[in-house]
């Protein structure tokens, strides 16, 4: 067996001290070091260290783990506490604890968590050593371990692959930027560095430009995102505007999925959007577009022409029918079409937009003004749809049922 480096953090000088005889009943060959809570910054500094155990007596003790990850970010961390209270464990994984240990803990159980943590850390230092190796070709970069811009996509397709032939179809891509209006408040490496403090260990990054990151979010959720994206506005103290657009993995192409989904975050960070999921089958945007609602409210999940059209209909239902006198005012929402219609007795309009299954979103307008029906049509193209645009439709065509109804009258 290796010999190891195992450090004791501990002001509680006796727990400590049983602590280091059960180790070395165990692993006599291991150095092991006892350091109190004020004195391991200088001890840090100057020793190198295999396995961190740290005893904390309660809640408030957990406060050492933020120093001790700011000196020691790689190091694996044994907590060992009588503090069984589930509020103090959750604190100290929030805070990057690896493990726990019950200072009771049978002594086969601790030694296995022992093991179990140097050889974490002697795997670590291995990928270390690979990531090294890697930067030095220019596949890794050797700040944030993500795959280098020039050779992103050709590893990420690869890893890709292997998802659809493990048939692990619960998988999302993802494509992340910060920007706040034409200026970025964190640089490229902060944002990255949040990713990495953020994300799972099997999930993979790569940067796709200087400030955009690509990540495969392996075995995921839509519930998933967006406890990733707490957890990623959380490690960034909420400064800066992150912007997270998704999708599930499909049989496309890689490549297709990076344009496309590209093209949908372009304009999710134009409209303020910061975290868009969508279908996988975005090559059609009209059935997978995310927009902004009317009253411009972020953080809403549209994966669906219909969650546009029922929030934007929602919207302006009660001002039409303030503004038209004797009149109802009718909107219905599909996976097909929705409908914003204005019915009275002498005047009748309909808006109609049809879509579904990957086919061209259509525009209908139906009017019977003065006896007379008028039927209009056109295609929306995707990149003109809009919630805005669709509000200033149902404007317009209120504006000229208004004019019919005034004249009938």
């Amino acid at each position: 067996m290796q010999n190891s480096n195992i450090i004791i953090v501990s002001n509680d000088n006796d727990k400590a001290k049983i602590i280091a005889s059960k180790i070395v009943l165990l692993r006599s060959q291991d150095t092991i070091s006892v350091v109190s809570y004020d004195l391991i910054n200088d001890y840090f500094a100057a020793n190198n260290s295999d396995l961190i155990l740290l005893y904390a007596e309660n809640i408030d003790d957990t406060q050492i783990i933020t120093k001790i990850k700011a000196i020691k970010g790689n190091s694996y961390i044994i907590f060992i506490t009588e503090d069984n209270n589930p509020e103090t464990l959750c604190r100290a994984y929030d805070l990057g604890i690896d493990d726990f240990i019950s200072t009771d803990t049978p002594e086969t159980l601790f030694f296995m968590r022992i093991m179990w943590g140097l050889k974490r850390t002697l795997e670590s230092k291995n990928s270390e050593k690979i990531a090294f190796s890697l930067s030095n070709q220019n596949i890794i970069d050797v700040n944030s371990g993500f795959y280098t811009k020039d050779n992103s996509e050709r590893f990420l397709d690869a890893e890709y692959k292997n998802l659809l032939a493990s048939d692990n179809r619960n998988s999302y891509i993802a494509i992340l930027s910060e920007k706040s209006g034409n200026s970025s408040v964190f640089s490229p490496e902060e944002l990255a560095d949040f990713i990495k403090n953020s994300k799972r260990l099997t999930d993979t990054a790569g940067y796709l430009s200087d400030d955009r990151i690509c990540l495969l979010l392996n075995n995921s959720s839509e519930e998933g995102l967006k406890l990733f994206y707490e957890r990623l506005k959380k490690t960034s103290d909420d400064r800066g505007n992150i912007f997270l657009s998704a999708v599930k993995i499909s049989d496309k192409p890689f490549p297709q999925i990076i344009s496309a989904l590209s093209e949908l975050h372009s304009r999710a960070e134009e409209n303020n959007n910061y975290l868009s999921v969508f279908d996988d089958n975005i090559y059609s945007l009209t059935e997978n577009l995310y927009l902004q609602d009317s009253k411009n409210q972020n953080q809403k999940y549209f994966n669906k022409p219909e969650d546009i059209f029922s929030s934007v209909f929602l919207a302006n239902s009660a001002i039409c029918e303030n503004e038209l006198p004797n009149t109802q005012v009718l909107f219905a929402t599909g996976k097909n079409e929705s409908t914003f219609t204005f019915k009275s007795d002498l005047c009748y309009a309909k808006i109609k937009f049809s879509y579904g299954n990957g086919a061209k979103m259509m525009l209908e307008l139906d009017y019977i003004f003065y006896g007379q029906e008028i039927v209009e049509g056109c295609e929306v193209k995707p990149q003109e749809f809009t919630a805005e645009l669709v509000g200033n439709i149902i404007k317009t065509v209120a504006a000229t049922y208004k004019r019919a109804l005034n004249n009938d009258e």
